[in-house]
């Protein structure tokens, strides 16, 4: 036989096994990468008026700060001067609120007044936007009486419970059941709307909301839900928890947080809530429903041992941003924004930076820039509600294919070294990339060593979604034909 038809041969069959090996480690990597998961609707209450998603993203086109004095009629009885701190007493009296904590339709879900009376606020806000999330998803709540539906909440501090007990003499069932525990807060949801699924509340403090996304989506990817409402809510009703917030963290004296800023001096307390109704991909493009985002990756891990209980651990920021990333499949040139968790601490934030650095920064000058910014200087530090808060935020930018202005931003941190990096903090809104190259991170830290991490897609950036929407937009025949448009109207009674 002839040497070199020999050498071929064998040249060919190498080949062959090569593409094989490279095939199988492909549908490996496929297998190993976690199921992607739609974020289907979101709905909100947070301060600056805001009432749903496109207020909230109005509020941040316009660059608007929403931390105000603390007055109103929920404070007229309050004497901060007489706190035992003077000094403090002034720090605690700014806040981000949202507008009406009181006003609530108990008829709307079957309860009377006297139970309405002794339900926690909290209780009462997330009712009325887990409805709202489950008409913008298209759905009707008494449709998902009885299935596999999860929720899923980031609670933290129970300020109705301490001003109900210090106003009645009785504790009866209904204040258990209304304030008593945190665990209620998620399970209102599953038993007005009569859901199934998992149901739980989450507190790693400042990261409750995004380690609620989190765990949403592993009970998805796991077959525990075919569906989940997933977010945080934080309601300042009583000044202990802002007394005990601020012996912890320090607090800004002036009432702004200065996120990523030369002149950060502390974080400002904010309360709000909100929630996002996630399934997995595969199911909502089945289905039809629509689509905000996308996410790829999400994980979360702990400080450990630090120098101190509150204090961050770079080594495990940057740990669990680099396994998210890998798990999503993306280089990290192709993330553009980073939603950090930013509390404009004037080391907190320069800690953050490098673990991002670390990660997302370049590997080449034909890198795109990646935007950074915190939503804590327009809402102040929602806490066990800023993670979910921080992914609305990015959900509005991939919608609008613009990133907010860094609001209370004179000059950059001098330990957060932008110059030659492909990093940039936007200080007027700025565009955004293509929507086939829109992929955003999302940071959430709790204070006790609790991180959080997710990295979320443009639709248009994920190819399964691109597929099924050109397989949808594809000429269906003549019998296609255009006809009446159905304007669907929704009321109680």
């Amino acid at each position: 036989m002839n040497t070199d038809t020999t050498t071929d041969q064998a040249l060919l069959r190498a080949a062959e096994t090569i593409r094989s090996l490279r095939s199988r480690v492909d549908a490996l990597e496929t297998r190993l990468r976690p199921e992607p998961v739609a974020v289907v609707s979101s709905g909100c209450r947070l301060p600056g008026g805001v009432e749903n998603p496109e207020d909230y993203w109005e509020l941040l086109a316009e660059g608007r700060d929403a931390v105000r004095p603390l007055r109103g009629e929920r404070w007229s009885g309050i004497d901060f001067g007489g706190l035992d701190d003077p000094g403090f007493a002034r720090l605690s009296q700014y806040a981000g609120q949202i507008d009406d904590v009181a006003g609530f339709d108990a008829a709307f879900f079957g309860i009377g007044d006297a139970e309405a009376e002794l339900l926690d606020p909290q209780q009462r806000v997330l009712l009325e936007i887990a409805w709202e999330c489950l008409e913008r998803a298209g759905w009707q709540a008494r449709d998902l009486s009885g299935t596999a539906t999860g929720v899923f909440v980031g609670v933290g501090h129970q300020d109705y419970l301490l001003t109900s007990l210090a106003a009645r003499d009785d504790i009866g069932s209904r204040l258990s059941t209304g304030s008593g525990a945190r665990s209620l807060i998620a399970n209102r949801l599953s038993y007005e709307f009569g859901l199934r699924g998992p149901s739980m509340a989450v507190d790693t403090a400042c990261s409750s909301s995004l380690v609620a996304v989190h765990l949403a989506c592993q009970a998805l990817r796991s077959g525990g839900c075919d569906r989940a409402l997933a977010g945080g809510v934080n309601l300042i009703l009583s000044p202990l928890s802002t007394t005990m917030t601020g012996r912890a963290l320090p607090l800004a004296p002036d009432g702004r947080t200065k996120a990523l800023a030369a002149d950060a001096d502390g974080m400002v307390r904010g309360e709000g809530a909100a929630l996002v109704v996630l399934r997995r991909l595969s199911d909502a493009l089945a289905d039809g429903d629509p689509i905000e985002g996308v996410i790829l990756a999400d994980a979360t891990n702990q400080d450990g041992r630090t120098n101190g209980l509150t204090a961050p651990s770079p080594v495990a920021q940057e740990q669990l941003m680099r396994r998210v990333l890998d798990a999503s499949g993306l280089g990290a040139g192709e993330v553009t924004m980073v939603e950090m968790h930013g509390t404009g601490t004037p080391l907190g934030d320069p800690i953050e930076y490098e673990a991002v650095r670390a990660v997302y920064g370049g590997r080449g000058a034909q890198d795109p820039a990646c935007w950074l910014g915190s939503v804590k200087a327009n809402l102040g530090h929602l806490e066990s509600a800023a993670g979910v808060a921080s992914l609305i935020k990015v959900l509005g930018a991939l919608r609008a294919g613009l990133l907010p202005e860094q609001i209370n931003l004179k000059e950059v941190n001098p330990f957060i070294e932008l110059e030659g990096e492909r990093f940039g903090i936007p200080r007027r809104t700025e565009p955004w990339q293509p929507p086939e190259q829109r992929y955003a991170a999302v940071s959430s830290f709790g204070f006790g060593g609790t991180n959080a991490h997710l990295i979320v897609a443009h639709p248009d950036a994920v190819p399964a979604v691109r597929a099924h929407r050109r397989a949808a937009a594809a000429p269906a025949g003549p019998e296609a034909a255009e006809g009446p448009v159905l304007l669907p109207v929704s009321a109680r009674s």
